[in-house]
């Protein structure tokens, strides 16, 4: 019989959150956007190259998650801001986006909320199922 529990349990994560998809010439450039972007404790900074554009252009399903994309950008660096209130995300959205510009760094900067968030994350996740069609010896492995 127990008589006491200690339980470790971490803090829930803020509610609200905002994803700003930075657009990029290179994926140097977009890895030099990274490390700006890790000075706003972002929640999530996920990378969507080249490869993985071109082939959601053709995929019916993937074209639709495609509505923030502007040009042909060579790498996506997706930073997911989340924080307590829609203010404060849309305050370091905006300082972050500044910074980059500053920087010389990227072209375009959609920031994307609620639902269509759900939509960028699922072009990220789709990479790898697509890249598996590519003709080839060469396949990805997953991480």
């Amino acid at each position: 019989m127990m008589t006491e529990i200690k339980l470790q349990v971490l803090p829930l994560p803020p509610p609200e959150k905002v994803l700003v998809c930075g657009h990029f010439e290179s994926i140097d450039a977009s890895l030099r956007a990274n490390l700006i972007a890790l000075k706003y404790n972002p929640s999530a900074c996920e990378l969507m190259d080249h490869y993985v554009l071109e082939r959601t252009k053709s995929n019916r399903e993937q074209s639709q998650n495609r509505f923030f994309v502007k040009g042909d950008p060579k790498a996506i660096l997706v930073v997911e801001i989340s924080r307590e209130s829609k203010v404060e995300c849309e305050a370091d959205a905006q300082a972050l986006i500044q910074e980059l510009e500053k920087a010389g760094l990227g072209y375009h900067f959609p920031i994307v909320a609620k639902e269509d968030a759900g939509k960028v994350w699922n072009l990220r996740k789709a990479g790898l199922g697509l890249l598996s069609n590519i003709p080839g010896d060469e396949k990805p492995s997953p991480p």
